[in-house]
């Protein structure tokens, strides 16, 4: 099992993101057109830690989480769920995936208050983490 596909399950097996995404989390672009909210996982980086003696069994990722929604309340909604649940991913196993450190990224996003007028069509938010883990062997 991928990170990614290991993110989109716990995603998935989380009652409270459930609730909010419905089920609907990928690991690619959504469909065009498909419901909202949804959630896509991408892996900006992922790389083997290295020592001197050389490789080791830990990878580092940067991942993104795109919320994608019908207003910026409900992503931000879903963002801050998603804040929420990530770090409890802490020292937990998904299939083949053990997460060492889930560790968010500073946020530089200022949002547009809902009801200013510009709370129209789909709106993104982006969660950045990077991931501390290693895959069973």
């Amino acid at each position: 099992m991928s990170l990614k596909s290991a993110l989109v399950a716990a995603l998935k097996a989380d009652a409270t993101l459930a609730d909010l995404h419905g089920g609907r989390v990928s690991a690619s672009h959504p469909a065009r057109g498909s419901a909202m909210p949804s959630v896509t996982v991408r892996a900006a980086s992922d790389a083997r830690g290295k020592d001197l003696s050389g490789h080791t069994d830990q990878r580092v990722a940067r991942v993104l989480f795109v919320v994608r929604a019908a207003s910026d309340h409900s992503a931000e909604t879903v963002a801050r769920a998603l804040d929420d649940m990530l770090p409890t991913l802490k020292g937990s196993t998904v299939g083949d995936v053990t997460f060492r450190a889930v560790l968010q990224a500073a946020e530089s996003e200022e949002y547009a208050q809902p009801g200013d007028g510009t709370d129209q069509g789909p709106r993104l938010r982006v969660v950045d983490y990077r991931i501390d883990y290693f895959l069973a062997t």
